[in-house]
């Protein structure tokens, strides 16, 4: 929807919302060489696009840490949902002192699901792209202006990167649902709706994937320890399993570690 055509939609359909968006690094990338840059572009806001620093490759990886911090309108469509707003992202590689420009992939994502998930901080993997990288990203929505009379469209997983952190992300979406549901009693049923869609979705997802592979020793070791590592958020320690940087202490003193491959 253009931003010319807003101007026909009632004052009452539209909501708006504080959005924070971090573009943390991009991880397991093939290639050794090269500066690596985000262009970023959001459908409706108040600062439409804008591109990160250029960062060499250091690991396989690039870390930006680069924060958006931006405003859009939101449109509540005819059927009660927030309509579709597009956050796209495209990384880019740069070689030869700007010379050559290699498209690396891209990334687009509906905003309007992350609607009232308080902070998600989750990897993506890159969309038309040759290799397997993921992205690191922090989306948190904050509504300004509006009242809470709306749906929210299921958040798709079709792109997050999956593996341990997937463990982890779906217990974590559930806690922040129920959160926002003690905060306010003006959420609603829509947060309800949300729930039992994503109920339902992972039920789909049980029953038509194939028979379960028994977790490995090591596997288990690591899930039962997750929640007992000092300080660290069960966010960061998978995080830091993900990297191979993580050392788990028992109650005897002896270690685990895990090392990338």
């Amino acid at each position: 929807m253009s931003s010319f055509s807003h101007f026909f939609i009632p004052r009452s359909r539209k909501v708006e919302f504080d959005v924070e968006i971090i573009i943390h690094e991009l991880a397991n990338i093939p290639s050794i060489a090269g500066l690596y840059y985000v262009k970023w572009k959001l459908q409706n806001g108040n600062k439409r696009r804008d591109v990160t620093r250029r960062v060499e490759i250091k690991n396989h990886s690039v870390i930006w840490d680069y924060k958006i911090l931006n405003s859009t309108k939101l449109i509540i469509g005819k059927d009660g949902y927030l309509m579709p707003c597009e956050l796209g992202l495209s990384v880019k590689q740069e070689l030869n002192g700007g010379k050559e420009i290699n498209s690396i992939g891209k990334l687009s994502l509906n905003i309007s699901e992350y609607v009232g998930l308080s902070t998600v901080t989750r990897r993506y993997l890159l969309q038309d792209s040759k290799i397997n990288s993921t992205l690191k990203l922090t989306i948190n929505m904050k509504q300004t202006f509006g009242d809470v009379v709306y749906k929210v469209p299921v958040l798709k997983k079709t792109q997050i990167f999956g593996g341990l952190a997937g463990i982890i992300s779906e217990q974590t979406e559930q806690d922040d649902e129920r959160s926002i549901r003690g905060l306010s009693p003006t959420f609603g049923s829509h947060y309800m709706d949300r729930s039992r869609s994503l109920t339902s979705l992972r039920s789909e997802y049980q029953s038509t994937k194939a028979a379960p592979v028994a977790p490995s020793l090591v596997t288990t070791s690591i899930i039962t320890r997750v929640g007992r590592v000092g300080d660290k958020s069960h966010t960061d320690v998978v995080e830091e399993i993900f990297m191979g940087t993580t050392v788990f202490d028992d109650d005897d003193k002896r270690s685990v570690h895990t090392t990338a491959n």
